[in-house]
């Protein structure tokens, strides 16, 4: 909250020069400090979280699990991931700490960032199970070859369309800066000093569409999570640990539908409290991005502890119709992999 002084001239009922000069405070709504930094120190947590996983990835990516696993497309997880959690942190800033008239930018880097991320973390999680798609089911017999490159090119196709959407938002219909004020003339004392009134000001952007952008922007992603769910019931009977995402992404996909819900129907409930909104829907965010690093994560992790590298214990259930087919399929994955890595 930021204090002005300031003055109310008040006329005589003749019109003519004032008769009293009424002191009144002019207050900025804002994030307050113990927010924010609660918030910003708990994603700098999550990006450190995001840096460990990317370096395990990098100093066990010759384990065969870890290599299976598809590690470059993990670390382009990570940084999604890492990408979000910026996101997040922009979310706090406001005229705490710049000038209104910079507003508007700050409010098109928060979407920017906030829906690449979500893009490429997904993205990239979907497009390793989609190889691994291709792979069980191919009915050719011929071997496919689908490398990293291929599929980081993918992702970025996916992102590519986010910053379509966002440059025409951008250029057609730009972010504006909008004054809310509203008076309150009641005796009140602040730090000690006493006002016959306040001037309450909030800063807020926002686009004569911004409606009909967002849908946009939802129902895109809406569908890449579609594309997700379809990929993750295509792939869930096969029964290698490493190469089957089809539970973590059921879960994610889970988990980032049901706390996008509460986080739009928190911001609905508390947009007069900016404190309150600012901190529920950052704790949302922050939830849904680090669950998403623990799920794909922490399970490599433990298998790697317990040097169970190929099979877990669901390897029992059969995922081809006979042994040789999958023993075929599986020679052919550890093609694409070496492949990948020439």
């Amino acid at each position: 909250m930021h204090l002005y002084y300031n003055h109310i001239a008040v006329s005589k009922s003749d019109g003519h020069a004032p008769a009293v000069i009424i002191p009144h405070a002019i207050i900025a709504i804002q994030i307050s400090s113990s927010a924010f930094a609660t918030i910003a120190s708990l994603c700098i947590l999550g990006i450190c979280l995001a840096l460990i996983c990317l370096g395990f990835n990098i100093v066990k990516r010759k384990h065969r699990f870890i290599k299976m696993s598809s590690p470059n497309i993990n670390n382009l997880l990570t940084i999604g991931c890492i990408i979000c959690y910026v996101a997040i942190i922009l979310f706090g800033v406001d005229t705490n700490f710049m000038a209104s008239v910079n507003l508007p930018i700050i409010y098109a880097m928060r979407v920017w960032f906030l829906c690449i991320g979500f893009t490429i973390a997904f993205g990239s999680l979907f497009v390793k199970t989609w190889r691994v798609y291709r792979i069980f089911n191919n009915k050719t017999g011929r071997k496919i070859i689908i490398r990293d490159g291929s599929l980081i090119r993918a992702v970025m196709q996916l992102v590519l369309i986010d910053v379509a959407i966002l440059l025409i938002w951008l250029l057609v219909d730009p972010y504006k800066l909008k004054q809310q004020t509203s008076f309150v003339y009641e005796p009140i004392t602040i730090a000690g000093t006493s006002y016959r009134g306040k001037e309450i000001i909030q800063y807020t952007c926002t686009s004569t569409h911004s409606i009909l952008w967002l849908a946009v922007i939802y129902s895109y992603k809406g569908l890449l999570m579609l594309f997700g769910a379809y990929l993750a019931f295509a792939t869930r009977r096969v029964a290698i640990e490493a190469l089957n995402d089809s539970q973590y992404i059921a879960v994610c996909i889970y988990q980032v539908t049901i706390l996008s819900m509460i986080s739009v129907a928190i911001s609905f409930i508390t947009s007069t409290n900016v404190d309150l909104s600012y901190m529920l829907f950052s704790g949302m965010s922050l939830l849904c991005v680090t669950s998403v690093l623990c799920i794909v994560f922490i399970p490599k992790v433990i298998l790697n502890s317990t040097n169970d590298f190929i099979l877990h214990k669901s390897a029992a259930r059969p995922c081809m119709s006979c042994s040789r087919d999958f023993i075929k399929l599986l020679s052919l994955h550890l093609f694409n992999l070496k492949n990948s890595a020439n």
